[in-house]
């Protein structure tokens, strides 16, 4: 199994940062839920096994991490990491830990130059991982973030290298949750997590015409502020798709990141290690909005299918629970709201063919504003029936209007032949009498 883990380090590492944040009595439903794949899922139940014996396992699997990059058959690793916490690397000052993932570990920064105050995320590579493959990774999601300037994209501010060779950076601090837990905290409803959805969707979809695709669209990389504000994290494992700057060593590292993933959030192109465009972004996205909406990952059928969504949520153990994270009283005005569109869109967007995906984020995004406008969304099939009915959604006061002007008209053209049929009787029976 040791040798399974260190082949998939790069599959297992951030799902054991999750799994280590889920009580042990839940881990195992997690499992079955989150791996598909039967030599991961018990890759990852072992190491989190391991963490419950106090073993090899520190916070975000970072020991871990040491052993096994380094070959080690024991629990002591062969390196020791370098201690970051109080060092200056550019002008800031290392604080704590507030993150680790399979390749680098973050820390609080803070800058020490006696010029002004400010607070970043600084990013070093890890210990174990300073191969020139990892380097150059590393030094390519600078590039990348360099080249990002949105709002919504945590944007880069700094960079080196240590005197050992480490690579560094520094980024804007965002202190908040994942997007998932900031919403069932506030326990907002359907309509205030597609806003922060199509957020998400405008900060990758200008990923996108920077010609660069994410990869690992997640929760945990996508933040929410107190006062609202979105950021996107982690470009890692991004690539550029700049057909006019793909070079060898680009290949080469497309193809050792191809299985660094997520598996519960990766397309299925990812999983077959199939080249990726930004079409897994869409899928991945489908993923993320499948969960705010419902509070579960999407399923399929035995014959890959996906279930509706507004199926499996009323099909959920604990579904007034799951409505209650979403601002309701009971499951049915979840249900109901989920029911037709979206699960419509749902279903374009996770499409297991990437071209049968939509076309691109914005067109993904544009289906949920056109929901939210009540317009007909392009996700479902052309009617008359289906037009008509969000027509008249659309413009309620408009539609009842005219049926009550059509009602009266109606009534009075009927009013109308009635009395003039009275007439004529009337006529006839006086024309009889006279004669």
């Amino acid at each position: 199994m040791r040798e399974v883990i260190q082949q998939r380090w790069a599959e297992l590492s951030p799902l054991l940062d999750v799994g280590l944040d889920i009580a042990a009595v839940d881990r195992e439903r997690w499992l079955i839920d989150t791996c598909a794949d039967l030599e991961l899922r018990d890759a990852l139940r072992e190491l989190l096994a391991d963490s419950d014996r106090d073993s090899v396992i520190d916070t975000g699997g970072g020991r871990v991490a040491q052993v096994l990059m380094a070959g080690a058959d024991d629990e002591t690793p062969t390196a020791t990491l370098p201690t970051w916490i109080g060092r200056r690397l550019g002008v800031y000052r290392v604080g704590r830990l507030i993150g680790e993932g399979g390749m680098a570990s973050v820390f609080l920064g803070e800058r020490d130059d006696g010029g002004f105050t400010q607070q970043v995320a600084i990013k070093v590579l890890r210990d174990g991982m300073l191969d020139p493959y990892e380097q150059q990774q590393f030094r390519r999601e600078r590039q990348i973030l360099a080249r990002l300037e949105h709002p919504n994209i945590a944007r880069l501010i700094d960079g080196g290298v240590t005197p050992e060779g480490v690579p560094w950076f520094a980024m804007e601090y965002v202190e908040g949750a994942s997007i998932t837990t900031h919403c069932d905290q506030r326990r907002l409803g359907v309509d205030a997590r597609l806003a922060l959805f199509l957020q998400v969707c405008d900060a990758v979809a200008y990923a996108h015409r920077a010609l660069v695709v994410h990869r690992d669209l997640k929760p945990s990389n996508i933040l929410v502020a107190e006062d609202g504000a979105l950021k996107l994290l982690d470009f890692g494992i991004a690539r550029l798709i700049d057909p006019t700057q793909t070079t060898d060593e680009d290949q080469t590292l497309t193809i050792a990141a191809q299985r660094r993933l997520t598996p519960a959030y990766a397309a299925p192109e990812q999983l077959r290690g199939e080249p990726v465009t930004t079409s897994a972004d869409v899928h991945a996205l489908g993923v993320l909005l499948h969960e705010l909406l419902i509070g579960l990952k999407p399923s399929r059928r035995d014959d890959g299918s996906l279930r509706l969504p507004s199926a499996q949520f009323a099909a959920a153990r604990d579904r007034d629970g799951l409505a209650t994270q979403r601002g309701a009283s009971s499951s049915a005005p979840i249900r109901h709201r989920v029911a037709g569109d979206l699960d419509m869109i749902l279903r374009v967007a996770l499409r297991a063919e990437p071209e049968r995906r939509y076309a691109s984020v914005s067109a993904f995004a544009d289906d949920i504003r056109r929901h939210q406008q009540r317009r007909p969304v392009h996700a479902r099939p052309e009617s008359i029936v289906y037009r008509a009915s969000r027509f008249i959604r659309r413009n309620r006061v408009g539609a009842v209007a005219a049926v009550l002007v059509l009602v009266s008209i109606v009534a009075g053209v009927t009013a109308t032949l009635r009395q003039a049929g009275q007439a004529r009787a009337a006529a006839a029976l006086a024309q009889r009498e006279a004669n």
